[in-house]
């Protein structure tokens, strides 16, 4: 199981996901796994996330006819695995380190782990 579970929706963004993926994929924390959900694209934002799955495996893919964000955030959860679940919109960039603060605070603060999983 992996620290945590990075949700990913993506719609119709076949020019920016392949960096926001880029940028996931180089975190300075390795122990995520990255859920994206393709929310029924229609341009090839399914394709290149395919591939990203195909080379490394903590990247998965889950499909679904285009239902709008809240449902694609919600198919996400409803497959993560980690301690934590954080969303990451698709046309961001340059998360290098995201994941470390967010893991380091969560830690400081001694939070309880989300929706009641032990």
């Amino acid at each position: 199981m992996s620290t945590i579970s990075v949700v990913i929706p993506v719609y119709n963004t076949e020019s920016y996901i392949a960096d926001c993926l880029a940028s996931i994929h180089g975190q300075t924390c390795r122990d995520f796994e990255a859920i994206i959900v393709d929310d029924g694209s229609t341009d090839g934002s399914a394709g290149i996330a395919k591939e990203f799955a195909r080379d490394d495996s903590r990247f998965c893919i889950v499909s679904q006819e285009n239902k709008g964000l809240s449902e694609a955030r919600n198919a996400g959860i409803d497959v993560a695995q980690g301690d934590w679940i954080t969303f990451v919109d698709s046309l961001l960039i340059n998360l290098v380190s995201l994941q470390n603060a967010i893991i380091l605070k969560l830690r400081k603060k001694s939070f309880r782990k989300r929706f009641g999983r032990n």
